[in-house]
């Protein structure tokens, strides 16, 4: 009895675990807040209750998952500079409708819709990926582990007519 008492909470304390590792997002809590705080450096600077897309691919269960585990680190919203910014969950075939003042990218979120969204909106694509900003898709790319990188594309700002104030560009790596 004991030990099937045991092994039945050990199976619990699995299925638990293995449920929260399926829905933790691919971005951390603080990959989240430097995207939020760096979105404060745009010119113009974001009003306050602005929105930030969570884009992610609609054909995708887990990616829309990883969309709404990002959403999830904004509570009741992040502050960028000034203004506190809220998150709204985006299938990356909805972002031409526009309406916010940053997309960050959900794992398996469509990078080309995403990019085209970018240029036509003019608002920046944030990502973990820094192999995305490299390649001149994504603005920015922000990792906090294991020492805060924030890699931007001036390629990809450039066609998407977005700018920084230039305090922020002395302490970012740009190529």
């Amino acid at each position: 009895m004991r030990r099937s008492r045991s092994r039945v909470c050990l199976a619990l304390a699995a299925a638990v675990i293995m449920h929260a590792a399926g829905h933790a997002a691919s971005l951390s809590d603080k990959d989240v807040q430097l995207m939020v705080r760096a979105i404060g450096f745009l010119q113009p600077r974001p009003s306050d209750g602005g929105i930030v897309a969570i884009a992610y691919e609609g054909s995708d269960p887990a990616s829309r998952q990883d969309a709404e585990a990002i959403a999830g680190h904004f509570g009741d919203g992040l502050k960028a500079g000034r203004a506190v910014l809220m998150p709204r969950v985006v299938d990356d075939k909805q972002l031409a409708t526009g309406g916010f003042v940053a997309i960050i990218t959900a794992s398996g979120a469509n990078v080309e819709r995403i990019a085209a969204a970018e240029r036509a909106l003019h608002v920046p694509c944030l990502t973990g990926d820094v192999s995305v900003v490299l390649s001149g898709r994504c603005v920015m790319a922000v990792r906090s582990e294991p020492k805060v990188e924030i890699t931007v594309s001036r390629v990809a700002a450039a066609s998407g007519e977005i700018t920084f104030v230039s305090a922020f560009l002395m302490m970012i790596n740009q190529f």
